[in-house]
């Protein structure tokens, strides 16, 4: 599964699956994603895209679908097949840890 890293407005950075990325359209419409909180590099998002979340990078999975203006996207960066394969075991974490019970 690729994914892709996509910022916009001002500051907010996602990483999502790319077959969800259609920039035709006036919107871009993602059903699920996380929220890069704390990149964790020394080299931005270049350096995440390339080989993925580092032990200092923070994803805080997204709860709802999301809706962004095309015009609103700063860049979006397409993830290298190993930052993907990372990508994905990463999200599952943010996914289970948003889904937990709170206590």
């Amino acid at each position: 599964m690729a994914h892709s890293i996509i910022s916009f407005g001002r500051g907010h950075t996602i990483v999502c699956d790319s077959k969800y990325v259609d920039t035709t359209q006036s919107m871009l419409k993602i059903p699920s994603a996380c929220t890069v909180r704390v990149w964790g590099t020394q080299k931005g998002l270049g350096e995440l895209s390339a080989h993925g979340p580092t032990k200092s990078t923070t994803l805080d999975a997204i709860a709802f679908p999301l809706a962004i203006p095309r015009d609103a996207i700063h860049i979006i960066y397409e993830c290298s097949a190993a930052s993907s394969e990372s990508f994905t075991k990463d999200m599952k974490k943010a996914e289970a840890e948003l889904l937990k019970p709170s206590t």
